[in-house]
């Protein structure tokens, strides 16, 4: 049964998620194993898909063995658990999984810190939480989280004094996905059937999540960008040591052969300054919304024409581009591209990332 201090943080963040332009859904499971499925306690979700973007995505899902990644046929954008009762911290830790294996661009754990009453440990939640964040950085990645306390979230939005530019054009081709002609047919192809479909469709795509990161070392100090972010340490080029001057010098930024992307929210930026004026640790780390050039990231395509360490490194990018990633491949390439999915599925994410051969994808 639902706790009625449970039922009002829920309250008061719909509120808000709704003046942000979201559709709110409770207790769902988007995009993850059927096999044991976690429910967030509500999900934020953006602007509908046409259905038959929905059932691509759909059936790309289905053939990762994970449930449909979207709700009532849009795209999640927040995801949210509520803890309004003194969490033990594995239970809070199990919240911070569930956030980071559901794979939502923005997560939000909700806690009620509030003094009185005979619970123990109260007034120490929000900080007990902000700490595990920080140790699950470590384990498993660091991933936008905020924590906030229930007494901080406002049912309005704080205005953005002006949103950046986001631009709709695909990037220059660059990278043809490998090197065979009928890689790059593939490649045609699969852009054309995003267009169609209705979605944001981007070649050569690059993480804005890295830049975000990267701008961050404005504000938490040399030494926390150095441990936690990568951003200070021992310029090669320059031979000096210090906080890295510029993006590229700190950081790969890998591009993603095509990335589809659900269209932003107006309000999205809104609906972060929020969470940043709720946490202000989040808004340390995330100074700026990570998906306002790119949209909501929803399948990422690498093209490979053979099974290589090119392939590997694919494999990388699909798992951390998008929720769905798809690794095309000549036909006859396909069960050496799943053995290789296999090797790797220790130390890379690849829950979400299924191989597809050149015919298969052609029949879509």
């Amino acid at each position: 049964m639902t706790l009625p201090t449970t039922n009002a943080i829920r309250d008061r963040l719909v509120a808000l998620g709704r003046a942000c332009g979201f559709e709110p859904y409770t207790e769902r499971s988007p995009g993850v194993p059927k096999s044991y499925a976690p429910r967030t306690d509500l999900v934020l979700a953006g602007t509908p898909l046409t259905r038959e973007a929905a059932q691509r995505i759909d059936a790309i899902a289905e053939a990762a063995s994970l449930s449909s990644p979207l709700v009532g046929g849009r795209p999640p954008v927040v995801g949210i658990e509520i803890e309004g009762t003194d969490p033990t911290t594995k239970t809070m830790e199990a919240d911070l999984l569930n956030l980071h294996v559901t794979g939502f661009p923005i997560s939000v754990l909700a806690v009620d810190s509030a003094p009185g009453g005979a619970r123990k440990n109260v007034g120490d939640i929000q900080c007990r939480a902000s700490r595990l964040r920080r140790t699950l950085a470590i384990w498993t990645g660091i991933r936008p989280i905020a924590i906030v306390d229930a007494s901080r979230i406002t049912s309005s939005p704080i205005v953005s004094p002006g949103r950046r530019a986001v631009s709709s054009k695909p990037a220059p081709v660059t990278n043809q996905g490998g090197s065979r002609e009928d890689a790059r047919r593939m490649r045609d192809s699969i852009f054309a059937l995003g267009t169609r479909l209705g979605l944001r469709v981007e070649t050569d795509a690059t993480p804005e999540v890295l830049e975000v990161l990267f701008d961050a070392r404005a504000v938490c100090g040399e030494a926390a960008a150095r441990v936690l972010l990568g951003v200070a340490g021992f310029d090669v080029c320059a031979g000096t040591v210090g906080t890295f001057a510029k993006f590229d010098t700190a950081f790969t930024a890998h591009a993603t052969d095509i990335l589809w992307s659900a269209e932003p929210l107006a309000d999205l930026d809104q609906f972060h300054r929020s969470l940043a004026a709720a946490d202000p640790d989040f808004g340390v780390f995330w100074p700026r919304c990570p998906f306002e050039r790119c949209g909501i990231p929803l399948v990422a395509f690498e093209i490979d024409s053979g099974i290589s360490k090119h392939t590997a490194g694919s494999l990388l990018h699909l798992a951390r581009s998008a929720r769905l990633g798809v690794l095309v491949v000549p036909d006859e390439r396909v069960s050496a591209a799943r053995e290789l999915i296999e090797t790797y599925r220790r130390v890379v994410p690849v829950g979400g990332v299924v191989v597809a051969g050149f015919s298969e994808v052609a029949r879509w």
